[in-house]
């Protein structure tokens, strides 16, 4: 995936700067200069972006947290039709569990209580993912 290798790359400029690994966030930019389709693709397929990571050498950062911020962006607002950023909050907490599932370990929201209970059941689901992953293994 682009994004993946995009983010690969950036950390590597990062670290070989002096920057240490622990000290980093991924952030996969949604909503920065992506199509509304774009954004779409990016948050189905965080765990992509993750994979790629993984594959293309970035040792330790491969798992660093990864923050999306997805809160009342305007792809969110074109697809459920609100134009008022405020009004998006329900859609927010519907893509933050997206992607919470999807392997993001942070998001950055606006209304907090919208988003909490959400989360908590992403999480659910991506250690039942994580479990069923290692029973079969």
């Amino acid at each position: 995936m682009v994004v993946g290798r995009e983010l690969s790359a950036r950390v590597a400029a990062t670290t070989e700067s002096g920057v240490e690994p622990w000290r980093i966030w991924l952030d996969p930019g949604i909503g920065f200069a992506k199509s509304h389709d774009g954004n779409w693709d990016l948050l189905g397929n965080l765990d992509r972006v993750r994979e790629t990571l993984k594959t293309n050498g970035s040792g330790c950062v491969a798992n660093a947290p990864m923050l999306v911020g997805v809160s009342r962006k305007g792809f969110l607002g074109a697809a459920t039709g609100h134009k008022n950023a405020t009004d998006r909050d329900r859609a927010t907490a519907a893509a933050c569990a997206v992607a919470i599932a999807g392997g993001a370990d942070i998001v950055r929201v606006h209304d907090v209580q919208a988003v909490v209970d959400a989360v908590k059941v992403a999480d659910q689901v991506r250690l039942a993912r994580a479990r069923t992953k290692h029973t079969r293994e």
